[in-house]
């Protein structure tokens, strides 16, 4: 999933949260998510869930699951 245009963060942390699920979903054994921002990009996944991405995956996919942000 890339963050290309001009997207707004709530709908950004929206999409990014459906994609996690789609792609746990049928994969249990996934522990660990790294979300990655393009650079340049106008609207981070950092902006949009700021320290609480660990917080939203725990509440929509899995209390397991750890997330960490990162750059590209």
């Amino acid at each position: 999933m890339c963050n290309r245009g001009l997207v707004e963060p709530g709908d950004l942390s929206t999409q990014a949260l459906s994609e996690i699920k789609h792609a746990t979903q049928d994969r249990p054994h996934i522990r660990d998510i790294l979300l990655l921002d393009e650079p340049g990009a106008p609207v981070t996944l950092e902006y949009a869930f700021g320290a609480l991405a660990p917080d939203a995956v725990h509440l929509f996919v899995s209390r397991g699951v750890r997330v960490n942000m990162g750059a590209a």
